[in-house]
């Protein structure tokens, strides 16, 4: 299982190594029936004594333990991403509302679309400080 899920993931981004810059933006892995969805653009996976780790654009690294994953994929859209994980890194957190801040200030066309996509957390068409707070109230449980 471990081998099979590493050697398709290692095709897969050998059949397809422009993934963020044209048919897929985002990459899914099934890992314990959760969702994790990652941006594609800037991505980069590295593999090794049964983790994958990837690591977004942003730097951040996340450890997926290939035995836990069941099922990886590359989408178009972010419609199954976690709702506020603006930088795709699996987790709400602060650093997310910071993204947010940080399109609203440096404007929009120095962000993919995939993460402009993300940033409208409340879903109104706009990337604005309200959707930082959104972010915000998606950490504390609102």
């Amino acid at each position: 299982m471990i081998r099979t899920l590493a050697t398709t993931l290692l095709m897969a981004l050998a059949v397809s190594p422009t993934a963020g810059a044209g048919s897929f933006d985002y990459l899914h892995f099934i890992v314990n029936g959760s969702d994790q969805c990652y941006s594609a653009n800037g991505l980069r996976i590295t593999y090794g004594d049964g983790d994958a780790t990837v690591t977004t654009a942003e730097n951040i690294t996340h450890v997926l333990t290939l035995s836990d994953v069941s099922e990886m994929y590359f989408s178009e859209d972010a419609s199954t991403a976690l709702t506020g994980d603006v930088n795709g890194d699996g987790l709400v957190t602060i650093a997310d509302a910071n993204a947010i801040i940080s399109i609203v200030l440096n404007g929009e066309d120095s962000t993919d679309a995939g993460t402009l996509a993300l940033a409208d957390v409340n879903g109104d068409g706009l990337i604005t400080i309200a959707d930082a707070n959104a972010v915000i109230g998606i950490i504390l449980g609102n």
